[in-house]
């Protein structure tokens, strides 16, 4: 008779208890024998004799993985580094987080979050004990559940066959398969899937680098690099949110369980899991979404927040999510006990009504209140109140009057407050000219199209001008056009309990924000030390000692030191980079350096050094050496993400993805412009204001 795995493993289960049984049964068979012996029963004892004479068997407790984790406080769960994208219509990680969240809160755990950096090492670095449980959309599977226990499914995904748009010949099945070649990563659930199908003719498999994550293999895809793979329909709903380059040609696996992971051992810990599971899925679906309010919102522990991808809002800098809408969004979503979720719209004229359908809750503080939108949703008290300001270019005398806009013209949003502003103006300057920008033109394109000479004026609000003088010098403010603009959250019409969270956390935060006080967040009460009496810069002996050691021309490093911190090694960004060269601290820790020495000269050098030649050893090797230096010169500035989709876009206007002037500097600058950057994985950046900082840096 064959015994089922499910079987031999209760009875290696059973054999396993039964011989930590042993020592008790031998001491209570040698009690027994030595009562027969004496001729003694237990009734013709005395209470005292038997208390005295019968052994006392220990009750051993055995401490199960959750009896060690409670006794810890801390629930250790290890996540996928895996490379960002801008969340289009949302985040099935950020969902997964709010979950183990919203279970660490119930049970008064802290939660550390642990990042692999590759999802091929997630299931070692549990069974090394790095971690407790796997949160990282891991997809369970036959082989997997052999070395990993898990959890009950979050959720269920198809996985899809893939193929570049343009394909004609689809496969409609897994039959006709036959003849083609399939794309995957080894260590893929997807590659199991594939080969427990049953093939008369099986298709041919080629592997590739475990270093590339979902969102690159389907860009290969869209590419034509390569011609078919398979994917989840999370992975391609994602994809497809920007990109519309690749198609699905059929599923060959439907209802897909997708679920945490624990050690094969942690049997307390899955079913405290699963328990915790079955409710929150339960939560989930009782109330329409459009029907969310606080209560239910803080039931399912996720804030969706529609966040424009803005240099004011939301974007990706060196790979990590920053804006001052996305900062103010934790800060809320800290107060309420959740987890943020950022839905970025394609266009503005979106963000109603992603709200009003029901794809997210809250329309950050970026909107003007006005009549007409609040017969649409609920504003919150403003949570700030801007001065519009006219931009002008820095290379020209700044403006004193209204007076001085004859004979200029402004160019500005249709349909805006500043518009508004501008008309009221025309009676007392008739000669002012004002022109309307294109249709889903954002604020950031009229900046940079006053930098570059495109547009002769413009009017923005003054938090936002703020936002980009902290990394640009080719725009300034001048005269102040409108006063005390209302900038407010937006919720949907009847969410009462929200808009009053809301209300009470604008109150709180306004008397900060609002007004034309912001200051530069680039500014900083430290000096640089002055240039030394030889006119060279400071740190002048470390620079030729660290250029010497790894092979960089020594007036590079210099010009990028004072162009990033003015020599000041102490200095400390608006986006968090420290000492001479700006390294972020979440860079130096992969370069194993302590954050706090990177205020040192030397380790500071040295660090954004080693960070300049990590970045250029992730170029393909067909680009010469000059361009690559200058794409990862340009990646420090603005993270390796924002160079790939350059790169990317270069390829698909035909130029040459592996020269930086004129084909990828032209890619960068492009994606400054809402209508490009919405087609990119990392969406905005100043491409521009980065394209000019190589320039600086390296062509001189």
């Amino acid at each position: 008779m064959t015994t089922s795995p499910s079987r031999r493993s209760e009875l290696t289960c059973f054999q396993s208890r039964l011989l930590k049984c042993v020592p008790y049964l031998v001491v209570l068979g040698l009690a027994v024998g030595t009562l027969a012996c004496s001729g003694h029963t237990r009734s013709q004892l005395s209470p005292t004799a038997a208390k005295l004479t019968t052994p006392q068997i220990p009750q051993r407790t055995v401490k199960t993985e959750w009896d060690a984790i409670r006794h810890r406080g801390t629930l250790r769960v290890l996540i996928h580094r895996g490379a960002k994208y801008v969340p289009r219509s949302g985040s099935p990680d950020d969902r997964e987080l709010a979950a183990i969240e919203l279970f660490a809160r119930a049970k008064e755990l802290k939660l550390e979050l642990i990042e692999i950096e590759a999802r091929s090492e997630l299931l070692d670095a549990l069974l090394e004990n790095r971690g407790d449980v796997i949160v990282a959309h891991l997809t369970n599977t036959p082989a997997r559940r052999k070395r990993v226990r898990f959890t009950s499914a979050l959720r269920r995904v198809k996985e899809l066959v893939v193929v570049p748009n343009g394909k004609d010949d689809v496969p409609q099945n897994s039959q006709s398969l036959a003849g083609h070649t399939i794309h995957l990563r080894a260590s893929s659930s997807y590659m199991e899937s594939l080969l427990s199908e049953t093939f008369q003719r099986p298709p041919r498999i080629e592997p590739l680098s475990e270093a590339l994550d979902a969102l690159d293999i389907l860009s290969a895809v869209g590419r034509e690099e390569i011609g078919m793979t398979i994917m989840d329909s999370d992975a391609v709903e994602a994809y497809q949110a920007y990109r519309h380059d690749i198609k699905v040609a059929f599923a060959i696996k439907e209802h897909v369980p997708i679920a945490w992971a624990v050690r094969p051992h942690a049997s307390a810990l899955q079913q405290v899991l699963n328990d915790f599971i079955s409710q929150y899925i339960a939560r989930k679906g009782n109330t329409p979404v459009a029907a969310f309010d606080l209560d239910e919102i803080q039931k399912r522990g996720i804030l969706r927040m529609v966040l424009p991808n803005t240099g004011s809002a939301f974007f990706f800098h060196q790979g990590i999510p920053m804006g001052f809408q996305y900062v103010m969004a934790q800060k809320l979503c800290k107060q309420l006990g959740v987890h943020l979720e950022v839905v970025v719209p394609r266009s503005k004229s979106d963000m109603i009504p992603l709200l009003v359908e029901g794809h997210a809750d809250v329309i950050a503080a970026t909107l003007t209140v006005t009549p007409d939108r609040n017969t649409l949703v609920d504003f919150a008290t403003p949570l700030m109140r801007v001065d519009e300001v006219l931009i002008q270019p820095s290379s020209q005398p700044a403006l004193r009057s209204v007076e001085q806009l004859a004979g200029r013209t402004v160019t500005v949003l249709g349909n805006s407050s500043y518009l508004r502003t501008l008309n009221a103006l025309r009676a007392s300057v008739p000669l002012m000219k004002v022109e309307i920008a294109p249709p889903e033109t954002t604020a950031e394109a009229l900046i940079e199209g006053v930098a570059s000479g495109k547009y002769d004026l413009t009017v923005s609000d003054f938090n936002l001008v703020a936002a980009e003088l902290s990394y640009r010098e080719d725009i300034k403010a001048s005269i102040k056009l409108g006063r005390g603009r209302p900038i407010a959250y937006a919720v949907r019409k009847g969410n009462a309990q929200l808009k009053k969270a809301l209300d009470t956390f604008s109150n709180y935060w306004a008397p900060q924000l609002s007004g034309s006080t912001l200051t530069d967040p680039n500014q900083t009460s430290a000096q640089p030390p002055a240039v030394s009496a030889g006119g060279r810069p400071p740190f002048h002996d470390v620079i030729t000692e660290i250029t010497r050691e790894y092979g960089l021309p020594e007036t590079m490093l210099e010009r990028w030191m004072m162009e990033v911190s003015q020599g000041d090694p102490k200095v400390v960004s608006w986006f968090g980079g420290r000492g001479l060269l700006q390294v972020m601290p979440h860079v130096a820790r992969r370069l194993n350096v302590q954050a706090e020495r990177l205020n040192t000269p030397e380790q500071g050098l040295v660090a954004g050094v080693r960070w300049l030649l990590a970045l250029k050893k992730q170029l393909p090797d067909t680009i010469a050496e000059a361009d690559a230096l200058k794409m990862a010169l340009a990646a420090t500035r603005i993270g390796f993400g924002h160079i790939n989709d350059a790169r990317e876009l270069a390829m698909a206007r035909g130029w040459d993805a592996t020269r930086w002037d004129g084909h990828v500097a032209r890619a960068l600058a492009e994606l400054t412009r809402p209508e490009v950057a919405a087609g990119a994985r990392y969406g905005y950046c100043p491409g521009s204001e980065t394209v000019r900082f190589v320039s600086r840096i390296l062509d001189q």
